[in-house]
């Protein structure tokens, strides 16, 4: 499953000190339709009479240089939106407070180790992980699973040379037009309760997995992004999570709770965010979310779509 490659990378924006310096080149992908982009235009319902705009983009949360500059259009498109709209805010998820707040969320209460909360089978497979990395076991004892996931995936998405700082949020929020302000559709605190809540034992479980099929899954994921391949990348996400008929019942209904918890419940926190942009707002937005968020059933785009606004996918002019 590409549960962490899909999931924790997106994590790596709320943190910096799990990121390193990139250290691998990647190779501009061939695409086979050039014109394909991850933006979508908001349309319908009248926006156009209430003076508001509203593009969506499918981020990466992760990235290498090389990634930029983007494709003309998205550049003029985010350069000149009167309004920068992110899942948080990425200025207050580099402040230092931040990651002493996730660091202080993601130790296990007074008494209890990770050996108590999680199956003997996935902390076996955490003993390998880590003896595999080089690491020593009793440093993440202390840590909920959660924690652990991000850590563990971090330190791999870093040695494969990508980085959130060098990721679409930074990215957007470094270049943007000075007159651009920054808003946000969740919050730091809403995420860290939705790790709280998520299965322990089945996230770490998932995620360890996900650290074992290493680095060609992940520059499977980038490929498909960065040639802006709806289809190969929402497989890639939720192929896994769609195709559970062979699994035992009680591991069907963890996963759907998984897929609600991560994807389907904040798809509908965005939609809601995005409509009071329309409703009270004015001016340009230019709304950037993990591409999981604009694709696959739920969708931001199925959810506004089915609220009564046209969504429709932006190709991009051919290049001279």
């Amino acid at each position: 499953m590409k549960l962490l490659h899909v999931f924790s990378v997106w994590l790596a924006l709320l943190s910096g000190i799990f990121t390193g310096p990139a250290l691998a080149q990647s190779v501009t992908p061939v695409c086979a339709d050039p014109a394909a982009s991850m933006l979508w235009e908001v349309s319908g319902a009248g926006l156009g009479n209430k003076g508001v705009s509203i593009q969506l983009f499918g981020s990466l949360h992760v990235g290498k240089p090389e990634f930029y500059p983007l494709p003309d259009l998205i550049e003029d498109t985010f350069r000149s939106a009167d309004h920068l709209v992110f899942e948080i805010d990425p200025t207050s998820a580099t402040d230092p407070q931040t990651a002493m707040l996730m660091q202080e969320r993601g130790m296990l209460p007074a008494g209890q180790t990770l050996q108590n909360v999680v199956s003997p089978e996935a902390y076996a497979t955490l003993q390998q992980v880590l003896t595999s990395m080089g690491l020593p076991a009793a440093g993440v004892n202390n840590f909920k699973p959660w924690l652990v996931a991000l850590m563990l995936t971090n330190l791999q998405v870093s040695a494969l040379g990508y980085s959130a700082l060098d990721g679409l949020e930074m990215y957007f929020t470094t270049r943007k037009s000075p007159q651009s302000d920054i808003l946000e559709l969740e919050s730091i605190d809403q995420q860290l309760a939705m790790l709280d809540s998520l299965n322990p034992d089945m996230f770490l479980g998932y995620s360890l997995e996900d650290l074992q099929e290493g680095a060609v899954e992940l520059e499977k994921m980038v490929q498909a992004w960065r040639c802006a391949d709806q289809d190969q990348l929402s497989a890639f996400m939720f192929d896994d999570f769609n195709n559970t008929q062979s699994l035992p019942l009680a591991e069907q209904a963890k996963l759907k709770e998984l897929h609600q918890l991560l994807f389907a419940e904040r798809n509908v926190v965005m939609v809601n965010g995005i409509e009071q942009f329309i409703r009270n707002g004015k001016g340009a937005y230019f709304v950037v979310v993990g591409s999981g968020h604009l694709l696959g059933q739920g969708s931001v785009v199925e959810l506004l779509r089915a609220r009564g606004y046209e969504v429709t996918s932006v190709r991009l002019p051919a290049r001279l």
